[in-house]
C-alpha cells in the first residue's frame, strides 16, 4: 500500500511542479516578447528559471508512471502463476511478453510482496505454488511402466511407453 501512496505523491508533486513551472514560463515568455525593454531581461530570466520546476516535475511524473507500470506487471505475473500453478520461466516470460530473466525478477518481486508463495522445482526448473500438493505416480495404470517426474493434483500425465493419459 505504501508503494501506491508513493506513486500518488510523486504524481501530485510532479504535476504541481509542472503546472507551476509552466505558469512561470508563460509569464516570463509574455514579459520577454512584450517589447518593453524594462521587462525584457526579467521575462527571459523568469522563463529560464521556470525550467527549475518543469524538469523535476516531468521526471517525477515519469518515475510515477514507471512505478505504476512495474506494479501492474508484478500483479499480472502473480495472476499468471496462480492460474498455472506450475510454470517455467520461459513460458512465464512468453505469456507476460517479457524476457525470462525479467519475468523471474517480477516473480521474485511478487513473492516479496506476498502475492504468491512457492518454490522452484530443481528437477524441471519450474516455479510451483506452495498450495499445490505434489503427487508422485510410480507406475502407469495401463501398462505398469514407471512414470518419472513430479505432478500436481489436476495435472494430466501421459505415459511415455503406451501413451495412456492418467489423471
Amino acid at each position: 500500500m505504501e508503494r501506491r501512496t508513493a506513486e500518488i505523491l510523486l504524481k501530485i508533486f510532479g504535476y504541481a511542479s509542472l503546472f507551476f513551472g509552466g505558469f512561470l514560463f508563460l509569464i516570463g515568455f509574455a514579459m520577454w516578447i512584450e517589447g518593453d525593454p524594462r521587462y525584457y531581461e526579467a521575462g527571459r530570466a523568469l522563463a529560464i528559471v521556470s525550467l527549475v520546476f518543469i524538469a523535476p516535475g516531468a521526471l517525477m511524473v515519469k518515475k510515477a508512471r514507471r512505478r505504476a507500470d512495474r506494479r501492474k506487471k508484478i500483479h499480472h505475473i502473480a495472476q499468471l502463476v496462480r492460474s498455472y500453478r506450475r510454470i517455467s520461466m520461459e513460458t512465464l516470460g512468453q505469456k507476460a511478453c517479457l524476457p525470462p530473466h525479467e519475468a523471474e525478477e517480477m516473480l521474485l518481486a511478487a513473492m516479496k510482496e506476498g502475492l504468491v508463495a512457492g518454490r522452484t522445482d530443481r528437477t524441471t526448473g519450474e516455479f510451483c505454488l506452495d498450495d499445490a500438493a505434489p503427487i508422485i505416480p510410480k507406475h502407469c495404470p495401463a501398462c505398469g511402466a514407471s512414470l518419472e517426474g513430479i505432478y500436481y493434483e489436476g495435472d494430466t500425465v501421459k505415459c511415455a511407453h503406451c501413451g495412456n493419459i492418467c489423471r
